[in-house]
């Protein structure tokens, strides 16, 4: 399954590089996520947890960043397991950032390749998976700029995000389809 998502952050390229390239940082924007190793500055390991119903699934990985700063981009390489579950993940994610704005504002565009299996790879079988994947990153986003402008203002106190609750993410996004589906209707 392939993703494809572009992004804004109220930040010059330099700072959101830098963000990125702190994958503690990453790790804490990310709900759900936790970083528990950081073996050779480029080798990671953490987990992941989300909620589907009753079932609560914690995906223990690792990942691989390499970085080019000239271009700035990258590639993240990753692979877990849900042991309760059985089910594996493994993706592939390229991003690049682009100045905006006069480069007051920087574009992230990302482009991901995953692989489900297991009990949790039905949802990777519809295109609810992108619309659950936008939200996720529309978080992800949001708790970076209160990151950014924390440490802008020298704020210290920035409250870390939830785990992810698949199902209210599910609810989400078929309320939404289903008002685009009226909304053609009437149309």
């Amino acid at each position: 399954m392939k993703i494809s998502q572009k992004f804004q952050v109220n930040q010059a390229p330099p700072l959101v590089w830098d963000a990125l390239a702190d994958v503690a940082l990453v790790a804490e924007c990310l709900p759900g996520a936790e970083l528990t190793e950081a073996d050779d500055g480029r080798t990671y390991k953490g987990t992941m947890k989300i909620k589907v119903g009753p079932i609560t699934a914690s995906f223990a990985g690792k990942a691989i960043v390499e970085r080019d700063e000239q271009n700035f981009s990258g590639t993240v390489e990753g692979s877990g397991a849900d042991s309760g579950s059985g089910s594996r993940a493994k993706a592939t994610m390229r991003y690049a950032l682009t100045p905006l704005e006069g480069g007051k504002v920087t574009e992230v565009a990302i482009e991901a390749d995953i692989v489900l299996s297991g009990s949790l790879a039905q949802f990777g079988r519809s295109d609810i998976i992108n619309d659950i994947s936008a939200r996720l990153t529309d978080a992800f986003v949001s708790n970076l700029q209160t990151r950014l402008a924390a440490g802008a203002e020298g704020s210290e106190t920035v409250p870390s995000p939830k785990e992810i609750d698949a199902i209210s993410l599910v609810v989400f996004v078929l309320w939404k389809r289903f008002l685009r589906f009226l909304g053609r209707l009437r149309g």
